[in-house]
């Protein structure tokens, strides 16, 4: 059955979305700073979403900026406490 496909200005917060995939894609391309900027846009357009947090701890464990992650994810568990002991709840 064919069903119209949504264009993503009609999805939920389309720019969020977009800056988290970014920092998804840039992350696994290894491209750490831009990751974390992706992720860092994604938590300023959409502040009550875990998900650009998360995003941003998964960019500074790559970069090895351990307390800077914990923050992040901390930040991420503030806002959805149910996301706690769920393993592979990063962005990528």
């Amino acid at each position: 059955m064919w069903a119209p496909v949504r264009r993503r200005e009609e999805s939920g917060s389309p720019r969020f979305e977009e800056e988290r995939g970014g920092s998804a894609v840039r992350l696994a391309r290894g491209d750490n700073e831009r990751a974390l900027e992706d992720a860092e846009e994604a938590c300023r357009i959409a502040p009550v979403f875990p998900q650009g947090y998360i995003c941003q701890g998964d960019a500074f464990m790559a970069m090895e900026e351990w307390a800077a992650a914990e923050e992040a994810y901390s930040n991420a568990l503030l806002i959805d406490p149910s996301i706690h002991g769920h393993g592979g709840v990063g962005c990528c």
